[in-house]
This record gives structure tokens, sequence and C-alpha cells, in this order.
């Protein structure tokens, strides 16, 4: 169990958290593996995504992970922009 003040933090950590991250790392770090290598396999070089709202901000999260850990191209953008008014 995670042993720290939560006075020291700014967001609320539940008993259950610890339980979901592992379910997380067991159940979904297999298929992102598997993402990764047919995306090698296939040379893509880029990725885009588009959105709105809650999934606009998990694709420029995504955003940010693609700049730090690796060389691949990523942007995302609002379902917005690409509306011709």
């Amino acid at each position: 169990m995670l042993n720290f003040d939560k006075n020291d933090v700014d967001f609320l950590v539940t008993a259950n958290m610890v339980d979901e991250v592992k379910d997380v790392i067991n159940r979904d770090f297999p298929k992102i593996d598997d993402i990764c290598a047919k995306m090698l396999e296939r040379g893509v070089d880029r990725v885009y995504f588009a959105a709105c709202g809650s999934p606009l901000c998990a694709c420029q999260t995504a955003k940010h992970i693609f700049a730090k850990y690796s060389d691949i191209t990523c942007e995302a953008y609002s379902g917005w922009d690409f509306l011709d008014n």
C-alpha cells in the first residue's frame, strides 16, 4: 500500500487505486505492447488523433507520451478544427 501523508497531495487517493493500477498494468499493458509492435512492423512514422471533450484530453496526453518516449510524430486535434463554418 502507498505510504504517504494525504495532506501533502492535492488529489484523493483511495484504497482501491492500488488494485485498479495493478489491473490496468496486467490487462492493458500487453495490449499496448502489441499495438506498438504492429506500429513498428508497419513503419508508422506519425499518428493523428481527432476528438472532442474528455477524449481530446486523452489524445493530448498520448501526444505528450509520444513526444517523450518515441520518435513518432503525433498530433491531437479538436474535432471542431475540421468543421467548415
